[in-house]
């Protein structure tokens, strides 16, 4: 108040606003599996302060959500570790179709919400195989040997495993190593034929083997056999006269031949 102006008063209310800071949330997942597998989720959530520094967020509240062919499968909150980060383990057992992974922070008034998600593809089950080896005990060293087997899933309907590559090592007892890679039939057989200029006299190591795919688990299985050696069927004819006069000379022919039990040598 003076002589130009009269005392004046004026009030203004006003509200200083906390600015909640800045998070990002990170899920990481495989992108394929198979049905049965444990899908495992890991996740991070970090903050920035006002000087653009990232920092872990601690001990903070985070929904999973994981939704398959557009059904919500599961839902939990977890909470971050001392790092900012959770983790969780989803048994997919008699599951499969397209996943949706989804980690949603919803904020408060200090941090801002995030969320992140990522697709995975969970693949039918892989079946169990059983392959059996039919061997003889033992194969002769002169003739070749003849291995055959049969594929088929490990369960109640026993189905063949068709067109699948076995992969078969024959070890003999000098150590060599004959490789054969036949395909199951419609049945699920295979054959294969060692040569018998490859056989070794002596015991014989025969590993099969079928590699992991989309369809089939790895499996394996062995068998045991020995190489004898076989003496060869000999026949000696002897062509002599049957009279001669003393001191003719006595004409003596022979022959001996051998047979492999098709041809004779």
């Amino acid at each position: 108040d003076n002589e130009l102006y009269n005392d004046v008063t004026e009030i203004i209310t006003t509200e200083i606003v906390k600015t909640p800071l800045e998070t990002s949330i990170t899920v990481d997942t495989e992108s394929t599996i198979y049905s049965g597998d444990t899908l495992e989720r890991d996740g991070i959530i970090l903050y920035t302060d006002n000087e653009d520094n990232e920092y872990a967020l601690a001990n903070a509240p985070v929904i999973l959500k994981i939704t398959i062919d557009e059904a919500i499968t599961l839902e939990t909150t977890l909470t971050t570790d001392n790092e900012g980060m959770i983790s969780y383990q989803f048994d997919t057992t008699g599951i499969d179709g397209n996943a949706l992974v989804e980690l949603i922070f919803e904020g408060n008034e200090d941090y801002m919400t995030s969320s992140d998600n990522q697709e995975v593809l969970i693949k039918p089950a892989r079946k169990e195989v059983t392959i059996l080896l039919e061997c003889d005990e033992s194969y002769p060293d002169n003739d070749d040997m003849i291995l055959s087997g049969i594929a088929y899933t490990a369960d109640d309907n026993e189905l063949p495993v068709t067109d699948t590559l076995v992969y078969i090592t024959v070890t003999f007892d000098d150590d060599s190593v004959e490789t054969y890679t036949p395909v199951t039939d419609n049945e699920g057989s295979f054959i294969i034929t060692v040569s018998k200029d490859n056989l070794v006299v002596g015991n014989v190591h025969i590993v099969a083997s079928i590699e992991e795919s989309d369809l089939y688990l790895e499996s394996t299985t062995e068998a045991e056999t020995e190489i004898t050696h076989e003496a060869f069927e000999t026949l000696l004819t002897v062509d002599v006269e049957s009279t001669v006069n003393s001191g003719d000379i006595m004409q003596i022919d022979g022959i001996l031949l051998y047979s492999d039990e098709v041809d004779e040598y």
